[in-house]
């Protein structure tokens, strides 16, 4: 018994089709959870960024000034952002 050419075929674009489909739902998945994923993570820096802000905004507020004595003042220097080579 043999099948038509036709037939085959038809059977052959369904599965593509359902592939296609499969393809982009795991497409669509994935950039969900990507987006997911960075938005976990970023938000704690987030965080941090508009404390130091407001840090930053308070230590002017005060008045404090760089190169003061105190140890309030010593906190408004930068912090290094590399270690010195050993």
């Amino acid at each position: 018994m043999q099948r038509s050419l036709d037939a085959e075929m038809a059977f052959l674009r369904a599965m593509q089709a359902g592939l296609v489909a499969l393809g982009a739902l795991a497409l669509v998945l994935a950039v969900a959870a990507g987006a997911f994923i960075a938005r976990r993570i970023l938000s704690p820096v987030r965080q941090l960024v508009h404390g130091a802000e407001a840090a930053e905004g308070l230590a002017e507020t005060l008045g404090l000034e760089e190169g003061h004595r105190r140890p309030v003042g010593r906190l408004r220097r930068p912090i290094p952002t590399s270690r010195p080579a050993s």
